[in-house]
């Protein structure tokens, strides 16, 4: 049998440098450059006296991302306790951010002291939302929506008819209250604003009412997209570019009360089907009452795939963590719930099989707002993103006991004829390949030229060759990217691709330094 590995033992050894160079890239899956509307509410419990206090940012000059992985901002703060309330205009912000191939986008606003001030959120494979909860076990409950500024707006970019679902807090004597809403918002094009459904409210002991509700606002959209209400409902939050989603924040200098409200364009779609594939969710709930362990709060973040089997009639798998916080401290479960769900016009769908969750998705369905149906005041967000996509195994260092790394830029959606690999931290200007395969092979890896090949060998469809950019001989100085467009056709849905990069380096045993394994998931 021929050896399988031979090709790659070839190419390494008769490369030419006459193929060309490309730049540095930078490690990011998205290289932004782009300024956001951003609006969030948190509640936190005191450990241990469960204390409580809530807060709100948003407005402001808000946030911007820029080129090589840059944060800076303002927002407007707003933060309540039992000793009262502070107002911070403009509060600023700054620091660093990278988005991970898993599609998350990881924030380090103190990046002097690493690991001190540290969120991330779920962003949006073209970069033009993100969103959160709580990160990781921190006390606070919270809840982040961030839309990228657009141009051209006026009223009439938010018109028609959309669903809605908020959720506000309070403090009160003992502890806090809840709100939760959710209805229908009729947009007139020129300002005016009609509600019709209904409100929850839920008392410090965990009596629940519900009532019905309605009522009149006025808004004005301005031309980056920024959104302010007033009248029946005060509020500043942001559209989408497309106006298929709007939020606003609740918040005051005299009042205690915070929150959000999310809505989307009512979807005009009779199937199932339309919303396929893979979305990133985050829920913000409370549990109030007067039994031992509340009040406590409760944040789910994950990811969600829903699959049609008929046109109103499907299934669901939610994999995430659920993070509780109370006045003993904070804690998480694993999230995986499998089950069957149902879909009603206009874009309702009904997950069911555990406690029911209803979420009514956008037009485009792009997004989704939604709640528990039960009596817990909480609130529900998804956006539409990939699979995760992530690197694995082992590495194999080169000239000074650098390891080259292997990752993608952008997300390979279908469609996406600007996906491509990026292989940095190799030798600079040294000839490498590129293995593409459809096996991962051995979770261990099989031994090759002093190191580890950690895909199937047999299972290798191409090994493109390309030369490392940066100075020539400098180690970890060495970069390239490798474009690889992604087919458009559905059937390419969640097909998984596995590489690895081999850089010819006389400082690698065997004179070959490899990066780890990436793995690959095309998503819709």
């Amino acid at each position: 049998m021929l050896n399988p590995l031979a090709p790659l033992v070839v190419l390494l050894a008769v490369c030419s440098p006459a193929l060309g160079q490309s730049s540095q890239i930078g490690p990011s899956v998205l290289d932004l450059t782009r300024d956001y509307h951003v609006g969030l509410y948190s509640a936190s419990i005191d450990v241990p006296g469960g204390a409580v206090h809530l807060f709100a940012q948003r407005g402001g000059g808000g946030l911007h991302l820029g080129t090589g992985g840059t944060v800076a901002g303002a927002l407007d703060s707003y933060e309540w306790s039992g000793a009262g309330g502070t107002f911070t205009p403009n509060d600023p912000l700054a620091g660093t951010y990278f988005v991970a191939p898993d599609g998350r986008i990881e924030f380090d606003l103190d990046p002097q002291n690493p690991g001190t001030e540290l969120f991330e959120a779920w962003m949006a494979p073209d970069g033009e939302a993100f969103h959160m909860a709580r990160y990781e076990l921190d006390s606070e409950a919270v809840s982040l929506l961030a839309l990228a500024k657009s141009s051209g707006h006026t009223n009439a970019s938010l018109a028609g008819t959309y669903r809605i679902c908020a959720q506000r807090l309070e403090l009160a004597t003992g502890g806090y209250e809840t709100t939760a809403e959710h209805g229908t918002v009729v947009f007139d094009g020129v300002g005016g604003a009609v509600f019709t459904g209904t409100e929850m409210f839920v008392a410090t002991n965990g009596i629940a009412t519900t009532t019905p509700a309605s009522g009149t606002a006025s808004y004005v959209v301005a031309a980056d997209g920024a959104l302010s209400l007033a009248g029946g409902v005060d509020g500043v939050g942001a559209i989408d570019a497309t106006g298929d989603v709007f939020f606003f924040v609740t918040a005051s200098a005299t009042s205690s009360e915070v929150g959000m409200t999310i809505g989307v364009r009512v979807a005009q779609n009779s199937n199932l089907a339309a919303f396929d594939g893979i979305y990133t969710y985050h829920a913000q709930g409370h549990e109030l009452g007067t039994s031992a362990g509340l009040p406590r709060t409760v944040t789910d973040v994950g990811r969600l795939t829903l699959t049609a089997t008929a046109p109103t009639t499907g299934g669901y798998q939610f994999d995430g963590k659920t993070y509780y916080g109370d006045a003993a401290g904070q804690s998480f479960a694993w999230r995986t719930v499998v089950g069957p769900d149902t879909f009603a016009n206009p874009g309702v769908v009904t997950l069911i099989g555990g406690p029911p969750i209803e979420l009514v998705f956008s037009a485009s369905g792009r997004y989704a707002v939604g709640r528990a149906v039960d009596n817990r005041a909480d609130l529900w967000f998804a956006l539409r993103g990939t699979a995760e996509c992530s690197d694995y195994g082992s590495a194999t260092a080169g000239s000074g006991s650098i390891e080259p790394e292997l990752g993608m830029r952008t997300f390979p959606t279908l469609g996406n004829s600007g996906w491509r690999f990026a292989v940095t931290d190799g030798l600079g200007g040294a000839p490498a390949v590129l293995a593409l395969g459809f096996s991962q092979g051995p979770w261990w890896g099989i031994p090759f030229a002093g190191g580890l090949l950690m895909l199937d060998p047999f299972q290798i469809a191409v090994a493109p060759f390309v030369v490392l950019g940066g100075p020539t001989g400098t180690p970890g100085a060495g970069a390239v990217d490798v474009p690889l467009a992604v087919p458009a056709h559905p059937s390419y849905a969640g097909m998984t691709l596995f590489a690895q990069a081999l850089v010819l380096d006389a400082g690698a045993p065997g004179s070959v330094a490899m990066s780890r394994g990436f793995r690959a998931v095309f998503s819709r």
